[in-house]
Order: C-alpha cells, then structure tokens, then sequence
C-alpha cells in the first residue's frame, strides 16, 4: 500500500508541474536506491482533447511503455550505476552527457550530468519538461530549481542550450 501511496504522490506531483505548461509536458524521474538499484521514467502528459498515442512514440531498448489516460510513461530499471549511465548516455532528446555518476568510498552518491535541451524537442514533450531526481540519504548539495525532501526538480525549456544536474547525498 506504501509504494503505490508514493507512486501517486509522484504522479500528481508530476501533473501538478506540468499542468503549467500550455502544450504536452513531459516529466524525467530517476530514482536511484542506496544500493544503486532503481528505475528512470518518461512521462509525457498530451494535452486536453488530443490522443495520448500521439504523444507517446515507441519506448527505447530496455523500456516498458504503458498508456493511462492523458499519460504515456515509459520505465526501465536498473541494478546499478553502470546501468543508469547506459541508459542516460543512450538519451536521444535531450541527450544527456554523464560526467560523474559515483558512490564514493566515504558513502557519498554524486550525480553529475549536462543535459543539452535544442532549439527543438519532440512534439510529445513540449516546450516544458521537467527532469526530476530522488536520491537516498540526506542531500548534501544540488543545483535542483526545487526540492521537496529527497526529491530534486529541475525546469527545463527547449532552446536552454546545456544545463546542469548536479546532486550529491551522504548515503544512509
């Protein structure tokens, strides 16, 4: 009852951010585990009145791809920070460079990557997009535009040019 609790705080907290966006938005959430497990998501939320399938192209290798409503979302998991960085690095738009994706000896995660958001994004996600990252442990620094608990934000916008997403946690 718990995870299905979170996950539909995640999902209304993703709707909620994007409901200010006039077109699609779509939502990037990556949580990763203290073991270094966890899963990264798409979310692309189509507009009032459109056909969700339109805005939910084929899921990359490696993803599940399911439509609820409004909602196309497109999951994969991963078993460790290797994985992660596979997945990350395979990112098409926005690409995503990884500069350091690490837990440290002192038990530290350190998440560094630039993400380069064109001129031009897909039409199923928007001029507005937000990529959202939940780290275990207490936060320790970010460069997030808002942070709820673990919960990272970051408001992005097509045309940003490279932006960075730069967290680190003490692992518990």
């Amino acid at each position: 009852m718990k995870k299905d609790t979170q996950w539909l705080r995640k999902r209304i907290a993703c709707w909620l951010l994007a409901a200010s966006a006039v077109l699609s938005a779509g939502c990037y959430v990556t949580e990763i585990n203290a073991d270094g497990s966890g899963t990264l998501t798409r979310e692309v939320i189509s507009p009032p009145g459109t056909d969700p399938q339109k805005f939910c192209p084929g899921a990359p290798k490696g993803y599940s791809a399911s439509v609820e409503g409004t909602v196309c979302r497109a999951t994969a998991s991963f078993t460790n920070l290797s994985e992660l960085r596979a997945l990350l690095e395979a990112a098409q738009a926005p690409s995503v460079r990884v500069n350091q994706l690490e837990r440290t000896s002192d038990d530290k995660l350190i998440v560094d990557l630039s993400v380069d958001t064109p001129d031009w994004l897909p039409e199923y996600v928007g001029r507005t997009y937000y990529w959202r990252l939940k780290l275990p442990g207490y936060i320790i620094r970010h460069s997030a535009n808002q942070v709820s608990g673990n919960l990272l934000t970051w408001v992005v916008t097509s045309g940003q040019g490279v932006f960075r997403i730069e967290a680190e946690s003490q692992l518990p």
